[in-house]
């Protein structure tokens, strides 16, 4: 009878495997090293496997990106919303992109969420109203401000230069305050401001 002597694992790894919370665990850290110890070689099998039937290896993924579909979606958003974090100004061209594309779209869309969702849309249009009285003030001449909304350019809208709920200021609502924008333009700017 030949015995094989096997060469153990080095003390960081032993120690690794031993500091486990349960059996289990401990049955997961002994396989996951077996797996990092001979890596090579399970990627040249799974290789070999791989090239000598890659129809069953595309259904097989098939069958568990259905199976899992909820997990890969929520993965997908998780992994959009750490680079939009890491990377803003990319995906803000990328909107300005979209939205000057399909204008149409994006308006058919804002009509639809309103027309399902009157009682958010009203509490918006509310705030907003509410913004704008509170940040009137009494010496603002109501005539010039009236005149710039009644001879606004067709396919312009009003804007507030400094916006009236932006994150770190607030503009008042007098004329001096006033511009007319592109509609496209005055979407993209938000409650943005650069001084």
């Amino acid at each position: 009878m030949v015995c094989i002597t096997r060469v153990p694992y080095d003390s960081e790894t032993q120690a690794w495997i031993a500091a486990a919370d349960s059996p289990k665990e401990k049955e997961k850290r002994k396989q996951r090293a077996k797996y990092l110890r001979h890596k090579e070689g399970y990627k040249a099998r799974k290789k070999a496997a791989y090239d000598a039937d890659p129809a069953k290896y595309a259904a097989l993924g098939k069958i568990q990106r259905k199976r899992h579909a909820t997990r890969i979606v929520a993965g997908k958003k998780a992994w959009k919303a750490q680079d939009r974090a890491k990377h803003p100004e990319k995906y803000k061209e990328k909107w300005l992109e979209y939205s000057k594309n399909n204008k149409e779209s994006i308006a058919a869309y804002g009509r639809k969420w309103r027309k399902e969702n009157p009682g958010k849309n009203a509490a918006k249009q509310a705030k907003y109203k509410a913004a704008r009285l509170q940040r009137t003030p009494a010496w603002a001449d109501q005539d010039a401000i009236l005149f710039f909304y009644e001879c606004c350019p067709a396919g312009c809208e009003v804007d507030h230069i400094i916006p009236l709920q932006a994150e770190n200021i607030s503009g008042l609502h007098v004329a001096e305050n006033l511009q007319w924008l592109p509609k496209s333009e005055n979407r993209a700017k938000h409650n943005n401001w650069v001084e």
